[in-house]
C-alpha cells in the first residue's frame, strides 16, 4: 500500500472514531485493516472476560440513594474510571459504554472538577444548575444513544433558575426509556415548587419504579402511574398524608407502603393498592376487632405485614394470632406457621411468607 492511500485511510478512520458512525470499508482499506488489526490484548478479550473484569466495579444502585457523598463520589469515580478504559480501545468502548451513563447525580459534596457542590449562595447554586444541565445536554444532545443507557437519576435542584431547569429535567426523564430509580431534592420555594408543577404535568414517566422525593416533588409523584415504592426525603417511619392522599389517586400500582392506617383505609387497602407486596401498619385502635384487617386477604401478592403500635408487646401478638387464624380460615391453602422472638410475633410459610410482626416502638 502507498503512503497516499494510508494517510487516507488513518484520516478516515481517525474521522469515523471522533463521530462514532459506523463505516463500510473499501477493497483498499480492508487490505489495510488486515495490515493493522490488533490481534492480543484487551482488543481480542471475549465479552465474557471483560464482564468479569467490569464485576470488580461495583454496579449501579438505586436502592443506597440515602447514602451520604462518600457513595456519589465513588459512582463518579467508577463513571470516570469507565470512560477512560473504553477510550483505549474499540472493544472496551463497545463494552463499557452503556455503564457509563447509568446513573444521572447532582447532590451536595459531590466533586465536580475542583469544585465540592455546596448550596447556600447563588453561585454556589449555579453550579448545581450547571452540572445537571451539563449532563443532560450529554445523554440527549451530543448522544442521544446515551438516552437507553440511563437508569438512575439521582439530583438535588436548587434556587438557581429552578423554572427552566426542573423544564429540562422533565423533558430529559420522559427520554430514558429505561428509568426505573430516581432521588429529587428540591429547594422549598414558591418559585421552585411553581417549576415542578409546571414541568412534570406535561409528562408521564410509567418506566419509573422507585422514587425518593422531598414533599416539594409531589407533582412528580402524580406523572409516575407505574411506581412501584415511594420514600419521602424526611421520612422517619411513616407516610406522610399528602404522600398518601396522592398515591391513593395516581399510583395504584404501589407494592411497599408504611402507613399510619385506620380501620375503613385498612378494607379498602385491596382496590386501591392491588399490587401490595409489603405492608407495615401503625394502629392501635386495630386491636379491639380483627375482623378489619382480615381484608388482606384479598391482596393475592402480599408477602409481608408488620404491625406496630403503642402497645405493650403481648397484645399485639395476641392481635397478630387472632389475624393469623382468621386468614387460615379465609386462605387455606397457604401453610401458616407462627414464630415468636423477643418481642416479634411472626408468621410465615416457605415460598411465599406473609409475615406478622409486632414490633417494639423505638
Amino acid at each position: 500500500m502507498g503512503d497516499t492511500s494510508r494517510r487516507r485511510f488513518k484520516r478516515l478512520r481517525a474521522t469515523t472514531q471522533a463521530q462514532d458512525v459506523p463505516h463500510e470499508p473499501s477493497t483498499s482499506e480492508s487490505v489495510a485493516t488486515a495490515l493493522n488489526v490488533n490481534t492480543s490484548g484487551l482488543s481480542v478479550f471475549p465479552d465474557e472476560l471483560l464482564l468479569e473484569i467490569l464485576s470488580y466495579y461495583p454496579g449501579a444502585s438505586g436502592t443506597n440513594l440515602q447514602s451520604d457523598c462518600i457513595d456519589v463520589n465513588a459512582r463518579v469515580a467508577r463513571r470516570e474510571a469507565l470512560d477512560s478504559l473504553s477510550q483505549t480501545c474499540r472493544n472496551l468502548r463497545k463494552f463499557f459504554r452503556p455503564y457509563i451513563w447509568e446513573c444521572i447525580e447532582v447532590c451536595s459534596g459531590m466533586q465536580v472538577g475542583d469544585t465540592v457542590l455546596e448550596g447556600g449562595t447563588t453561585r454556589r447554586d449555579r453550579n448545581f444548575a450547571l452540572e445537571l444541565l451539563r449532563q443532560l445536554e450529554i445523554v440527549t444532545i451530543r448522544d442521544p444513544s446515551l438516552a437507553e443507557y440511563v437508569k438512575i437519576v439521582n439530583v438535588e435542584v436548587k434556587d438557581y433558575s429552578p423554572r427552566g431547569v426542573l423544564a429540562e429535567l422533565a423533558r430529559c426523564l420522559a427520554l430514558f426509556s429505561n428509568l426505573h430509580t430516581v432521588k429529587l431534592k428540591l429547594a422549598d420555594g414558591s418559585e421552585t415548587n411553581r417549576g415542578a408543577s409546571d414541568a412534570f404535568r406535561q409528562h408521564l414517566y410509567p418506566q419509573i419504579r422507585f422514587l425518593i422525593i422531598s414533599q416539594q416533588g409531589l407533582s412528580l409523584l402524580k406523572s409516575c402511574p407505574g411506581v412501584r415504592v415511594v420514600r419521602p426525603l424526611a421520612m422517619n417511619s411513616w407516610m406522610p398524608q399528602a404522600f398518601l392522599d396522592t398515591m391513593v389517586e395516581h399510583c395504584h400500582c404501589v407494592e411497599k407502603l408504611p402507613i399510619s392506617i385506620s380501620c375503613g383505609m385498612i378494607e379498602r387497602l385491596p382496590t386501591i393498592f392491588p399490587c401490595l407486596k409489603e405492608l407495615s401498619i401503625n394502629t392501635t385502635h386495630l386491636f379491639s376487632d380483627v375482623k378489619h384487617a382480615t381484608a388482606l386477604s384479598m391482596l393475592k401478592d402480599l408477602r409481608i405485614i408488620r404491625v406496630n403500635g403503642s402497645m405493650y408487646s403481648q397484645p399485639r401478638v395476641a392481635w397478630a394470632k387472632a389475624l393469623v387464624h382468621e386468614l387460615r380460615l379465609l386462605v387455606k391453602e397457604k401453610n401458616y406457621a407462627f414464630i415468636q422472638q423477643s418481642a416479634n410475633a411472626s408468621f410465615h410459610w416457605a415460598e411465599s411468607a406473609i409475615i406478622i410482626q409486632a414490633h417494639e416502638p423505638s
